[in-house]
This record gives structure tokens, sequence and C-alpha cells, in this order.
């Protein structure tokens, strides 16, 4: 679980870009080999599909790269990763 209080997206203290509080929550479940030669695991990340801004940007001439007006500013948004399933694996050749 990772929680987020509520933040700026930038640096210098821009009001427009402060946000929400969120909390991420991600999943594992992996199995391991007796002799550890190899584990698999599935894994589920942003369960509850949030979604954040990882960063914000102050964009002039922003509205032809698709940014919104937040109060006057065009801020871009670097969105978060969006619900993301799979499964990884692993094995140790001697």
């Amino acid at each position: 679980m990772d929680r987020r209080g509520q933040c700026g997206g930038t640096t210098n203290n821009n009001p427009q870009t402060i946000q929400d509080a969120y909390a991420l929550a991600n999943l594992r479940l992996g199995l391991t080999s007796g002799d550890d030669s190899w584990s698999i695991s599935a894994f589920i990340e942003n369960i509850a599909d949030e979604t954040y801004c990882n960063g914000m940007i102050d964009q002039p001439n922003g509205e032809i790269f698709g940014t919104i007006s937040n109060g006057g500013t065009l801020i871009r948004c670097v969105q978060g990763d969006p619900r993301t399933l799979g499964i990884s694996g692993t094995y140790y050749f001697d």
C-alpha cells in the first residue's frame, strides 16, 4: 500500500497543481521451487485503477498538445500507470 497525501505536482509552488491525496494498492502472489532455481509470480498493480498525476508541467501554448486549462495556466499531467495485470518468472542457470 502506498498512500500519498495532498501534494503539488511541480516544484514552483503553483497552487493549480495541487492534487488530492490518493492511495495505490498492489498485490503479488508467487511460487518458488524448493531449490530456489525458479520462481513465478502473478501481480496486479494499482488495484483500484486510481487516476493520478506523477508530475505536472506548466506548458505555454499547450492547447495544441492536449493540455487542460486549470484557472488560466495550462497544466500538462503526466499520468501514473493504470491497473496493470501480469505474470513474471525467473529461472537461474547454473
